[in-house]
């Protein structure tokens, strides 16, 4: 994606794309952490 695209967009879509990234990231450190527990306790 250019970035240039990324300054044009609506405010609301920025805030609902961060929204998105923020909801995803936080899920990957989640399952990342779930699974670093699971190998230490097996």
């Amino acid at each position: 994606m250019d970035i240039h695209n990324l300054t044009n967009l609506p405010l609301n879509e920025y805030h609902f794309l961060m929204a998105q990234t923020a909801i995803l990231c936080g899920f990957c450190v989640m399952l990342v952490t779930f699974l670093i527990i699971s190998n230490l306790k097996g």
